[in-house]
């Protein structure tokens, strides 16, 4: 078998693996940078278990498990940041959404009849993989800047690569929207490839040029959605 069609982690779920606050992303982050990959992928299985599990045999309303979906797209994110776009292992994140997705609604019985769907203003659980489309364009639009020119074509060939899937339609489509309007419509300096860029993060989005962007914009359009 192909080592990309691996199956997700499969580790027992861990506590520790499932909490994620605001100073844990210091932790994801530093992970991402060291290159492991494997732990983040098995807390990212851990955390949809626990959502799974919590909604279906603990009864818990769905309210308390909205921030660690926010926190599942945040490792995804910081993954793509540091997995070249032409590794196996960036098309393997890829296909973890994928078959997220394809685990379909997630449901309990009702106490009187019927079933309960896990609705969030954003969809269904894990149907229509709710927050991942506005996640992520907010971590693009507040982040691109700051990163480095190797990390903005990892991310932004990752998000491409995942919209061309349609996982939740078109919408991941509004980035490349942002991104074309910013490399080809705004006003900014020409700029050259061999500028140097390393990650920056009090560089703001008026001080990159076009070349700092175009590889960026060139990675959503060679992969159509």
């Amino acid at each position: 078998m192909h080592d990309l069609l691996r199956d997700s982690p499969r580790d027992s779920p861990s506590q520790f693996l499932v909490n994620l606050g605001p100073t844990d992303q210091v932790d994801v982050d530093e992970a991402a940078r060291q290159g492991q990959f494997n732990l983040l992928r098995s807390m990212a299985h851990n955390k949809r278990w626990f959502i799974s599990h919590s909604y279906c045999r603990s009864g818990d309303s769905l309210d308390s498990s909205q921030p660690i979906l926010h926190s599942l797209w945040y490792i995804y994110y910081q993954c793509s940041k540091y997995i070249s776009y032409e590794s196996t292992e960036q098309d393997r994140l890829v296909l973890d959404i994928l078959r997220t997705r394809g685990q379909g609604p997630l449901m309990r019985p009702a106490p009187s009849c019927g079933i309960d769907i896990a609705r969030t203003p954003d969809g269904a659980v894990w149907n229509d993989l709710p927050f991942l489309a506005t996640d992520m364009t907010n971590f693009w639009v507040n982040n691109c800047a700051a990163m480095s020119a190797n990390q903005r074509l990892n991310v932004a060939s990752f998000l491409a690569k995942l919209a061309s899937t349609r996982v939740v339609k078109d919408k991941l489509c509004q980035i490349a929207l942002i991104l074309f309007s910013e490399t080809f419509e705004s006003l900014r300096r020409l700029g050259s490839s061999n500028e140097p860029s390393e990650e920056e993060p009090r560089r703001t989005m008026n001080t990159l040029t076009i070349a700092a962007l175009l590889p960026s914009a060139c990675a959503w359009i060679k992969r159509p959605a």
